[in-house]
């Protein structure tokens, strides 16, 4: 075994894998998915948390040519038929313990679909696995994805590898979009050649390094940034399968990463750790955040704590990830006028605009639909013309997302246009009254939406989670926001819950608050 082989490719659950022995796991499952009849341009599903599987995976269906679909393992049938139908998969890799209930009704209505399963503690240290109460399952009816990869199962092991083209479809990634139910964005392999050097010059990858993957593989920036970067400039990727606080500071100060990618509540996850100390993760030399709204108070608790800076970006799953960076020794200036933390400025070979309604370029500091030009933007949606009309047009990419370009380039995110609230005529952006809630210091998170009102139209209403051992109560938290900002912006109720409901990426779902009224 060469030197290079033998170098670690992943910390997964106290377990360090090699580069050979992925590239073993993928040449036999390629055997697999081949003699199942997989191959250039057949769509591989995989339900799938951040673990050692999703990585082989990935690497045997574009081996065959084949298309990934990534999809989350907290969907249930109901989302999982939608997405079979659409994309038609000739095989499914899914964990163990969510077949019977997600996947195996879906496959009763569309017929055969080589599957195979596998259990969270197929790749962990048995000793972690014990402590964590896993145990190795299996579903009847299924092939099992440990043996397959050890070359036991299926033909004998696959030895050609089929040439993928920059227009093939590398991944089919599901989001909802601008509007309606979740679409198949295409991302296009010369879109992860795009991406891949972008996010090697932010991470900047040298020998020794590590990745700690954080962000979720079946999301676009775990799939581009964690699984793909590592992959390319062969440095070990961290995983822990799902997110846990005091796991990942274990696994930070064990493994010692140097960058890392993550939703800005798992920051706030990581700073509500009483044990979080500079040392435990003075590895770190790049901490990025995007995906969601970062509140400066949260950056500057960030730094404190940890002396980190974390950089603010922004990417969707229709751009294949990232668009704005905080450029590598600058802070992020905030909007004066919105208090919004810029998300950076464009990167190399990539346009921002501001557009308004009539799609037309808005001028520095004006409020519009932001729109990215690029060749890292998607094909548009599978199968779905009237959709790929609507946000792939001529003029760029519509995001839906509503922000401010100044005139020095930085790109200031204030919403969704979907969340914006219209309260007695005036309105009001969640993303400033939730970063005036978050100044408060007993609170950990928040939450803003708007609610029917029948003077108002709309009333403004928050959620929030409180630090571990602070107290406060909703009359306090209101008037602090009066003191803050114009009376019309304050909520006129705060509901204080245990925790706040999260996407797996860590975004709050404002959909869930406005669904579920404050009592």
């Amino acid at each position: 075994m060469t030197e290079q082989s033998a170098a670690a490719a992943i910390h997964y659950l106290g377990r360090t894998l090699t580069r050979a022995e992925v590239d073993a796991g993928a040449h036999a499952l390629a055997g697999f998915l081949a003699g199942q009849g997989v191959g250039s341009h057949d769509r591989v599903l995989l339900q799938l948390q951040n673990m050692p599987q999703a990585v082989i995976a990935c690497q045997a269906a574009w081996r065959l040519g084949a298309t990934v679909v990534p999809v989350n393992p907290m969907y249930k049938a109901a989302e999982l038929r939608h997405i079979v139908e659409d994309c038609g998969p000739s095989a499914a890799i899914v964990l163990d313990d969510l077949y019977a209930t997600a996947l195996e009704p879906v496959l009763a209505e569309f017929g055969h679909i080589s599957t195979l399963t596998t259990s969270v503690a197929d790749y962990a240290d048995p000793a972690v696995a014990t402590s964590l109460g896993l145990e190795r399952t299996r579903s009847s009816g299924t092939w099992d994805f440990l043996t397959t990869t050890a070359g036991s199962d299926g033909p004998p092991s696959f030895d050609r590898a089929e040439q993928c083209a920059g227009e093939d479809v590398a991944a089919l990634v599901y989001t909802s979009g601008t509007t309606g139910p979740p679409k198949g964005a295409m991302i296009l392999h010369r879109n992860l050649t795009v991406e891949r050097q972008l996010w090697r010059e932010v991470l900047r990858p040298e020998p020794g390094d590590a990745i700690m993957g954080i962000a979720p593989c079946f999301h676009i920036t775990g799939l581009v940034a964690d699984l793909v970067v590592a992959l390319d400039c062969h440095v070990p990727l961290v995983q822990m399968n799902r997110f846990d606080p005091a796991m990942a500071l274990t696994w930070i100060e064990r493994y010692r990463p140097t960058s890392m990618v993550a939703a800005i509540t798992i920051y706030t996850a990581l700073l509500n750790q009483p044990d979080l100390t500079p040392d435990k993760v003075r590895s770190l030399r790049t901490c990025l955040s995007g995906g969601a709204p970062v509140a400066p108070t949260t950056v500057m608790r960030w730094q404190d704590r940890t002396g980190v800076y974390i950089r603010n970006c922004y990417g969707l799953t229709e751009t294949s990830s990232l668009v704005t960076l905080t450029p590598q020794g600058r802070q992020a200036p905030v909007d004066p006028g919105t208090g919004a933390l810029s998300v950076g400025c464009a990167v190399a070979g990539t346009a921002v605009e501001i557009r308004d309604d009539r799609d037309q370029a808005s001028p520095a500091g004006e409020v519009g639909e932001v729109v990215i030009r690029g060749p890292q933007v998607a094909a548009g949606y599978w199968g779905n013309r009237e959709e790929t009309e609507v946000a792939f047009r001529p003029s760029g990419m519509h995001t839906g997302d509503i922000g401010i370009l100044d005139d020095d380039g930085w790109l200031y995110l204030i919403d969704r246009s979907k969340d914006l609230i219209v309260s007695s005529g005036y309105k009001v952006w969640p993303l400033e009254v939730e970063d005036v809630l978050m100044r408060h210091p007993a609170v950990s998170e928040a939450g803003v939406v708007g609610v029917p009102d029948d003077y108002r139209g709309e009333q403004v209403v928050a959620y929030v989670s409180l630090r571990p051992g602070e107290s406060t109560d909703e009359a306090t938290l209101i008037e602090f926001c009066r003191q803050c900002i114009a009376v019309f912006k304050a909520p006129r109720r705060v509901t204080i819950l245990p925790e706040l409901p999260k996407t797996a990426s860590g975004k709050i779902l404002r959909r869930q608050l406005r669904e579920e009224p404050a009592s």
